[in-house]
This record gives structure tokens, C-alpha cells and sequence, in this order.
């Protein structure tokens, strides 16, 4: 198979004979067509079969684009078999073929063929359940779990009480959430955590680990602390080590963590127990059955050895080491990871980059280093900053061939700029994005349009918002949108409590002032000192005049919708709804009137998901999805329009390009101390709730962790700025310090100024102004 079209590094990976084989692959490298191309090769020059061939992506969007560019490649080949064969084949996420494999060989999993999955605010919404029953029934006999409750909460006791649990809920929760995540066990915790000895013995041995000190100083774990003040030399050495440090503190700390770990494990075990009475399974559930039954099934993994020779995984950066060490049981023929460390930004997904790296210092190993995105300035600005910034780091520009008789190139920095401004002023972003689109000497015959990446979804809100307020078309997009807390989804949830039950008055109430009826306040207030509003709404003579009128329209609409509410499911409801009483029309006057007609549809859209929910049972869904913060995003506008202004969390930006970026995370910095600190591949956890300071492995937890946010928010600048394919901007004040990624720009560009040019702008002034 020839394909002169691809790049030499391309075609490498695509004619591979290696039975491991890692990709290093560089943002804008290509990496997709060539994983198309490698698998259409494995099928026409392997011999492979797609049923034999085990595509993994990180998204589903991706396996979509995966899964029909393969299709449509297999075709363009005249292999039609084989491309319906990949239509219907393993290409998907991990936990799509996980779920595969489970349904397919569930007698031996010992789990129902047809188990649901549940989504993340169902799960979540169980385990808090859980973990609040879990402290407020607390053994308080134990004397570690009573010192962290007493320590904690001022007293010893609260049952009956009703004191707030969420001191504790938080720090539960990430827990179990991220341990049972990476595959440890609730066994293999309380062997480290299950006593206060366990845990200083732990916490000892990795201090001594981390700092290459000998390990005789384990021999009395009562006395490590004294013992290492004692050595000459110590304390003048960077291993976190401080003179107050005493064994005291870390025997406290050691209680308050046993007793944390203790009502954690407890909440676990059953929070499993009770995911499998329900019959289904969460996401986590899906990889420790997968393997678990992989381990003990020695036939299952011989049968899928044998059906699925070949694994290709993309965005292996992202993958957790529970999904890595899963896939390997299976034992694959062929395996291709591509992945780049310098891209993996999801900690919180619980990413794994330093296992992509050990596995490809242990493979034979491939680039694609040649960024095809982005313009040479832009390349050139990276390169720089980042060879500079990070080991390994291998250029995306190519280097020109040194030519001793010709003359140097100019190099111009011609659509990358620096704007001396801070990220976390909107307004003032605002202005300069204002300024910077009118400039037409920028733009010449282009549409102006850009798009700017966030640190934090409310940062983008405020953004969007003042640019609104100045007339620039600008919409905020990304999965971080929060849905749920829309007034016009909460309207509308509202409305369906008020038809289930109009003897509920609160909801009677929100109902009367939102935009389905808006009868004035002075009425709203008058009805609520009434009471028993249902009772009093037909006859009820307000004291504002118009208000009886829209009074009347309301009860002609809602009186019929209360009489079937019994009988309608809530999508039935919303729809009557949206068809009799005047919310779209008064949605569509307000002013972001476009967006919140978008959002009403989708919220009937979802509804029908929940075919068999009542009105009440679907308003208390949006409710407990609110709670919980699970970020849906907005409804898409129209047919795919886009704004002049685009914004979106750099996170989310992930796999996309744009002509045009604003970035504006350089000044991100890494998360504050936590009562809870861990570093998950070590198995290390310390909880120190004591008001007067850390103890010594405390403070070694935080320093992993602040060591591992630094290192991540600088890739998550990368990625930023490789988003860019004509024109890239940096939000970075000179006055940005370590650790913060736009100190390493700054420290590389105040001796390279040929590769940025800088914008100013007056502080204070809005753009017609500061022209």
C-alpha cells in the first residue's frame, strides 16, 4: 500500500511491523489520518479483519470521526466488507468496549447482559446519599473517627441535630471517587490507612523514598520526625523539613486520616453494594468488572486474545492506569498507543502520563513532530518557549537547512502578539478584543473573528457578557456551561411542580412571577402573606389592576394541565406548556432571547429521554442535577453560526483549531492547600484538619501535588497555543510569577523579542477611546 501523500514520519507509523509501538505525536501532526491510514494498511496489506482490529479514542465525538473516516477510506479502496464490517466494529472509547466485552460474556462476569449504565449525576447523587447516612450513623467509639467529627465540628455529636455534613462529604467523596478510579481496592487501603501505626509506617516509607534517605529511619515510626531533626544537615536540605515539625502533629494527623479512611471505606463498600442491587453499573464499575473478570476468567481473556488481535489507542496521555492495566490482560497481538505527554491536561479525569511515558521507554518508539496547524511564527514562538519550558521537548517547525552563502532570513513575529493585560479583568478584555477586531490593518480582507480560551467557565461567562453589553456578537461554548441553572430551565421546572401539585405554593409562586405568567410583585406579595395561593386564585381581587387579567389567561391555560397531570408524562407537560401559554413568545423578546429559546427546546429534548418521568419526578431531576453542578452544555444556535467572538475553556478546546486565539490561562495557578491532599500512583493520602498548621507529610503530599499542577497547567498552556493556525495572542503581564505559566513565557521573551510583537492599552479607557 503506497501513499505518497503522507510524510515520511506518517508513513513509518503506518508500515510498522513492531508488536508494541508508541506514538509520540505533536499537536497538529496529522495523528488521525494516520491512524486511518495504519488501519486501512492492517486490513489490505495485514489481512486483518475489522472485527479483529480495537480502535480507542477519548471521546465519542472522536470514535464518531474515527469510525467514519475509516469507512469511508475502506470504500474508497473497493472494499466494501470491510467497510461495513468497521461500521459495526469495536471503535470507540475504553468504556464502550469494556461494556462490549461484559455484555458478551456476562455468564462468566456474573452480571445481567442487560445492565444499565448510569450516568455521572445518578451515581454521584446515590454515593453522597450514602456518605451523609455513613456520618451522621458514625461509630463514635472509635476514638480516631470521633477526634476528626469532634475536631472537625466543634462536638462530638450532631445526630438529630442537623448540622451541615459537607466538611467531611467533600473529602469522602474525592476519596472513593479517585482510588476506586485508579483500581485500588477498599482492602488494600486499609492495610496502609487501617491504623494510626499503618499509616505513619506508610507515610514514612514514602517520605524516605522521595527523599533517598535511608530506611533506618523507619525502625520507630513515634519518633521519625525527631529523628531526622536530630541528623546533621537536614533541615538545611529540600525535603520539606522544618524546625516546629514534631511527631505529635504527625500522629494527629495520622488519627484524623485513619478515621477519614475508616468512614470513606465504609461509604464505599456499601455505595458497590448498592450499584449492584440496582442491576447496573457506573463507569468505574465497567473497568473493575472488566478486570476483574479478565483475572479470574482465564477463558474470557484467552476467547478475546483470540478474537482481537490488534490494539490502536489514541490520546493515550489521558488513559488511566486502571483502563492501561485492564487492555493489557487482554494481551494483543499488535498495539499502537499514540499519545503526547505534552497534551495531557485531565488530571481530573484521572490521566496518567508518567505510565505513557514508562511505556514507551519501553517500546519501540516513532514521532510525528511536524506541526502542519499552525503558521511558522506561531511554531516558532512555541518551539521556543517550550524547549525551553520542558524536557524532551522536540521542535514542531523543521529547522532550515544552513546554507553558509545565503543570507539570513528576517524573521517577522506577523500575527502573534502579547497584550499586557490580565486574565482575570473581563471588562478590560473586553475592551482590548473590541479594539483588536476594528483594527483593520489586522484583519485587511478577513471577517474578523476570534475565538478566546478561559481558565474557568464563569470567567468566560463574565466575558460574554461584556462583550454583549458593547454590541459584539460573542456566545460561550463548551461542555462547562451550566444548563441546569438557566432561569428559563428553572422556570420551567417550576412549572411542572406547580401542575403536579398547585397546592404547593412555592412553586405556585415562582410560577406567577416568572416569564409564563409575570404578575407584578406587589400582587406576588400579597398572595404569599394569603397563603393557600390555589385556593384564593380565582377570586382573588389584586390590589394592581392589570394583574387580574393576566390572572385570568394564566388559569385558563394551567387549570386544564392540572387536570391531566396525573396522566401526562413531563414531556407531554412541557410540551402543552410551550404551546398554550405565552413563555416562548416572552423568551424570544428577552435578550439573549435566541440562546434561551435553544435551551427550551433542548430541555423537551432531554425530557424524552425520560419518556416514563411525571412532571414532578422530571422537576426533581433538574433540581438534583443542579445540585450536583453537572455541566451540560447550552443548546446549540441555529444551524452551527458562529460569533464574532467565540469563548471556551481551554480544556474543551482540546482536539480543535481556530484561525484566530486568545489565550488567556497563563496566569493559572496551582490549587491552595486542601485539608485533603493525595498523590494517587504512590497510593499516598493525608487528611490534616488541625488548626494550628501542617505536619511534615502533609506538606510533602502538597508539594507532589503543587509539583504536578505546575508541570500540568504548563502543558495546558501548550495546548492553548496550539490551537492557533493564523493568528495566536497571549494575555501575559510582566508581573506573572512562578509557578504560573506565563512566567516561563515571559522569562523566554524578554531575551527574545523578534518572536512577539506587543499591544498596549490604556487602562480604564473602553476601545472607542483608547484609538
Amino acid at each position: 500500500m503506497n501513499r505518497p501523500s503522507l510524510s515520511a514520519e506518517q508513513l513509518a507509523v503506518v508500515q510498522s511491523k513492531a508488536g508494541r509501538l508508541v506514538v509520540r505525536a505533536s499537536a497538529g501532526s496529522g495523528k488521525t489520518r494516520t491512524l486511518v491510514e495504519r488501519y486501512v494498511n492492517l486490513v489490505i496489506e495485514g489481512g486483518f479483519s475489522p472485527d479483529n482490529i480495537v480502535a480507542i479514542t477519548f471521546t465519542n465525538k472522536a470514535s464518531a470521526e474515527l469510525r467514519e473516516r475509516i469507512v469511508h477510506e475502506l470504500r474508497a479502496q473497493n472494499r466494501y466488507r470491510e467497510a461495513q464490517l468497521a461500521e459495526s466494529g469495536p471503535i470507540g472509547t475504553t468504556h464502550s468496549f469494556f461494556e462490549r466485552c461484559l455484555r458478551e460474556n456476562s455468564i462468566e462476569a456474573g452480571i445481567d447482559p442487560a445492565f444499565e449504565i448510569f450516568d455521572g449525576s445518578e451515581d454521584r447523587q446515590m454515593l453522597l446519599d450514602i456518605i451523609r447516612n455513613d456520618i451522621e450513623t458514625a461509630d463514635l467509639t472509635d476514638e480516631n473517627i470521633s477526634l476528626l467529627i469532634q475536631t472537625l465540628l466543634g462536638k462530638p455529636s450532631w445526630r438529630g441535630g442537623g448540622q451541615p455534613t459537607f466538611v467531611l462529604e467533600q473529602p469522602m467523596e474525592k476519596i472513593i471517587g479517585s482510588f476506586r478510579g485508579t483500581g485500588w481496592s477498599p482492602g488494600e487501603l486499609e492495610e496502609r490507612y487501617g491504623t494510626v501505626e499503618s499509616t505513619l509506617r506508610t507515610w514514612q516509607k514514602i517520605y524516605c523514598s522521595t527523599h533517598g534517605l535511608d530506611e533506618g529511619f523507619l525502625s520507630e515510626p513515634e519518633s521519625f520526625v525527631r529523628r531526622l531533626n536530630a541528623e546533621p544537615g537536614l533541615l538545611k536540605s529540600k525535603i520539606h523539613l522544618q524546625k516546629k515539625d514534631a511527631d505529635d502533629d504527625s500522629i494527629r494527623a495520622a488519627q484524623f486520616t485513619v478515621g477519614l479512611i475508616k468512614l470513606s471505606l465504609q461509604a464505599w463498600t456499601t455505595f458497590e453494594s448498592a450499584i449492584r442491587r440496582r442491576g447496573g453499573l457506573d463507569f468505574n464499575a465497567i473497568e473493575l468488572e472488566m478486570r476483574r473478570m479478565l483475572r479470574t476468567q482465564p477463558r474470557v481473556a484467552k476467547r478475546l486474545q483470540a478474537k482481537y488481535k490488534v490494539l490502536m489507542m489514541d490520546e493515550c496521555q489521558d488513559v488511566s492506569p486502571l483502563q492501561r492495566e485492564t487492555l493489557a490482560l487482554i494481551g494483543f497481538e499488535q498495539e499502537v498507543f499514540v499519545g503526547d505527554v505534552k497534551q495531557s491536561i485531565y488530571s481530573f479525569r484521572l490521566a496518567d502520563p508518567e505510565g505513557f511515558e514508562r511505556l514507551a521507554n519501553e517500546s519501540e518508539t516513532l514521532e510525528l513532530s511536524r506541526n502542519y496547524r499552525s503558521s511558522d511564527a506561531i511554531l516558532r514562538l512555541v518551539d521556543t518557549v517550550f524547549e525551553e519550558a520542558m524536557t524532551s521537548y522536540s521542535p514542531m517547525l523543521p529547522k532550515p537547512e544552513f546554507d553558509l552563502d545565503a543570507e539570513p532570513e528576517a524573521v517577522t513575529p506577523e500575527g502573534v502578539e502579547r497584550w499586557n493585560l490580565e486574565a482575570s479583568n473581563p471588562l478590560a478584555i473586553a475592551d482590548a478584543i473590541i479594539k483588536y477586531l476594528n483594527d483593520a490593518e489586522v484583519w485587511g480582507e478577513d471577517t474578523p473573528q476570534v475565538t478566546v480560551l478561559v481558565e474557568k467557565s464563569v470567567v468566560g461567562q463574565m466575558l460574554m457578557s461584556a462583550l454583549r453589553q458593547r454590541g459584539i456578537e460573542a456566545e460561550y461554548r463548551g461542555d462547562s456551561a451550566r444548563f441546569y441553572t438557566k432561569l428559563e430551565v428553572r422556570d420551567v421546572a417550576n412549572a411542572l411542580r406547580a401542575v403536579a401539585n398547585p397546592t404547593n405554593d412555592y412553586a405556585l409562586l415562582a410560577l406567577l412571577r416568572c416569564c409564563f405568567v409575570g404578575v407584578s410583585l406587589d400582587t406576588l406579595f400579597d398572595l404569599g402573606r394569603l397563603g393557600y395561593i390555589w385556593d384564593h386564585l380565582a377570586n382573588y381581587s389584586p390590589a394592581v389592576e392589570e394583574d387580574r387579567a393576566i390572572l385570568d389567561q394564566f388559569l385558563a391555560w394551567f387549570k386544564p394541565l392540572t387536570a391531566q397531570a396525573d396522566r401526562l408524562n413531563a414531556w407531554e407537560i412541557i410540551s402543552k406548556l410551550y404551546a398554550t401559554s405565552p413563555f416562548l413568545p416572552e423568551l424570544a423578546q428577552r435578550r439573549r432571547g435566541v440562546q434561551m429559546l435553544a435551551n427550551a427546546r433542548k430541555l423537551l429534548t432531554l425530557a424524552i429521554e425520560f419518556a416514563d418521568e411525571g412532571p414532578g419526578e422530571f422537576a426533581d431531576r433538574i433540581e438534583k442535577i443542579r445540585e450536583l453542578q453537572h455541566k451540560e452544555g447550552e443548546a446549540a444556535i441555529g444551524d452551527g453560526h458562529l460569533a464574532t467572538v467565540e469563548i471556551m475553556t481551554a480544556h474543551s478546546s482540546k482536539g480543535l483549531e481556530f484561525d484566530n486565539v486568545i489565550v488567556a490561562t497563563l496566569g493559572r495557578v496551582p490549587r491552595r492547600k486542601e485539608n485533603l491532599e493525595t498523590s494517587l500512583g504512590e497510593g499516598l493520602i493525608s487528611f490534616d484538619c488541625a488548626p494550628d498548621g501542617e505536619n511534615l507529610f502533609h506538606r510533602m503530599t502538597l508539594n507532589k501535588r503543587k509539583e504536578k499542577d505546575a508541570e500540568e497547567n504548563l502543558r495546558l498552556a501548550y495546548v492553548a497555543m496550539t490551537r492557533a493556525k493564523k493568528r495566536l495572542i497571549l494575555l501575559c503581564s510582566p508581573k506573572m510569577r512562578a509557578p504560573t505559566a506565563g512566567s516561563v513565557v515571559m522569562s523566554v521573551l524578554r531575551e527574545r523579542t523578534d518572536l512577539i510583537s506587543e499591544r498596549e492599552f490604556t487602562p480604564g479607557l473602553t476601545a472607542d477611546q483608547d484609538r
